[in-house]
């Protein structure tokens, strides 16, 4: 993402927070906003974290010298012949530091907002999920010769999981309220998943990680209105499963990849 682009899509996103935002994120009635910022976004961090890490020439599982983007990419091909872990692993690398800032910036407040309306164990395994989901049906839309990393699917997700949530626990039923998120969300996508058209920006990334992001809000939301958040037990047991599933994936990259 050039420089450029960055600062467009910082300013873009400062305007739709201010004149949109509640439109897309509402708090609805019957579910309280947990105070998770911290834990939310400390995933952020780890995403930074492990970027640097990659830069390092580190040894191991029968790799003199492991390449993070060669065995964790969303390269369709292989990910259509089997390699199933890169959907996952491709969400945890970036191209190099301003494309993992970029993400940062346009995921940080959707991530942070969403995990406060369903807990951040549902939250991010909703996201990871969306993300994982998108990889494949780009994959498989793209077939051989598309390859990509980064974490945008994902958070492209949290903005259709965002706008899905918010239409099934509308209090007033009327198809207005119903498609205002929705529409708020996808005005966003339209915004800042389309990047500067250049070769750089997998638009269909964006797109399938915001479709099925919808497709597990809506579910999610009927969960929600039925049972209220999670309580800190459920949460915690989610937050594992997706270090369990993430660090898994990784490890199948690492022996088979």
């Amino acid at each position: 993402m050039p420089s450029e682009q960055l600062a467009i899509d910082c300013h873009e996103i400062h305007i739709f927070q201010k004149e949109n935002v509640k439109a897309t994120l509402k708090e609805p009635a019957n579910i309280k906003s947990a105070n998770n910022i911290l834990q939310s976004l400390s995933v952020l961090f780890v995403l930074g974290i492990f970027h640097n890490l990659t830069y390092f020439q580190i040894s191991g599982f029968g790799h003199t010298s492991i390449d993070w983007l060669h065995l964790g990419s969303a390269d369709s091909l292989k990910i259509i012949s089997g390699e199933w872990w890169r959907i996952l692993t491709a969400l945890t690398l970036h191209a190099d530091g301003q494309h993992l800032l970029g993400n940062i910036l346009i995921g940080g407040y959707f991530v942070a907002r969403l995990c406060q309306l369903t807990g951040s164990g549902l939250g991010w395994i909703l996201i990871l999920g969306s993300g994982a989901i998108g990889n494949l049906a780009n994959a498989l839309a793209h077939g051989a010769g598309h390859n990509a990393v980064g974490a945008s699917t994902a958070f492209f997700g949290a903005i259709g999981i965002a706008g899905a949530l918010n239409s099934v626990l509308a209090r007033h039923r009327t198809a207005r309220y119903w498609l205002l998120p929705l529409a708020a969300a996808g005005i966003l996508l339209a915004f800042l998943g389309t990047g500067t058209g250049d070769s750089k920006t997998d638009v269909g990334a964006h797109l399938f990680g915001f479709v099925m992001g919808i497709g597990l809000g809506i579910p999610a939301g009927i969960y929600l209105t039925k049972q209220g958040q999670p309580n800190r037990t459920v949460n915690s047991a989610l937050s594992i499963l997706g270090i369990i599933v993430v660090i898994g994936s990784w490890l199948a990259a690492l022996r088979w990849g």
